[in-house]
């Protein structure tokens, strides 16, 4: 476990001295970019050479802002990586790769990942050196609860596809057998909980983030016996060929 701490502290201090080397352009406020998209795996295997802890990529993984999901398994996501200083870092993955494509200074997260998101759309994806082409997901997920931003973000997305896209909120229950029990399946799935245990559980400090977890989990309990179940709301969207 030491060693695991020692490898992510090591690449977190490479990251840090890589983004300072990054530069604004055109149009990409608040964010600064690198000449061109950086391979993170590589970047975490040069942080490691020579050392004992390996580690990967995702592991760095603070929050997930998006996620798209195309029928033929094809996956998309956009997340994050906060370094000590409280720089945001971009990442992007496609299942093949994995890439640093901007940083942004310390604020407030959902701020950031808006503006992310409304730089991305208006760019298509170039602003940050990449290129959102092709007919839109079928399945999205993001970590923004700003429904009408989401939607008008797709929109100028995917303007010019041929597609016509339709917004439906939808609803669904997540349940379990108890919220311990929830809990304690996400702390080794979700990633978002699984960084917090990785940094904070060698200095005996996960525990107490842990219990605030249950008990915020616990509130949202509207079972009426002693399993799980807690609502929770996401946006369909559909695209119809024009």
């Amino acid at each position: 476990m030491f060693a695991d701490r020692q490898s992510r502290l090591r690449v977190l201090e490479a990251l840090e001295t890589r983004a300072k080397q990054f530069r604004s352009r055109e149009h990409s406020w608040p964010f600064r970019m690198p000449h061109e998209p950086l391979d993170l795996d590589g970047l975490v295997e040069d942080a490691l050479a020579g050392a004992d802890g390996r580690l990967s990529a995702d592991a760095l993984r603070s929050r997930t802002v998006i996620r798209f999901d195309w029928p033929a398994g094809d996956v998309w996501e956009l997340w994050v990586v906060t370094l000590p200083s409280g720089l945001h870092l971009y990442c992007d993955t496609d299942g093949h790769e994995t890439r640093v494509l901007a940083s942004a200074k310390r604020g407030t997260p959902s701020e950031a990942d808006g503006f992310f998101l409304e730089r991305l759309a208006e760019s298509h994806g170039r602003v940050f050196g990449i290129e959102m082409a092709g007919p839109p997901p079928d399945r999205v997920r993001s970590s923004i609860g700003d429904r009408d931003f989401l939607a008008d973000v797709f929109v100028e997305l995917f303007e010019g596809t041929g597609v016509e896209l339709q917004f439906e909120q939808a609803a669904v229950d997540f349940t379990h057998d108890s919220a311990q029990d929830f809990l304690a399946e996400y702390e080794v799935k979700l990633p978002p909980i699984v960084a917090a245990k990785a940094a904070l559980e060698p200095d005996g400090k996960w525990q107490a983030l842990r219990d605030e977890l249950e008990a915020l989990y616990e509130s949202h309990n509207e079972a009426d016996d002693d399993t799980y179940r807690a609502p929770g709301e996401y946006l369909v969207i559909k695209g119809r060929r024009q």
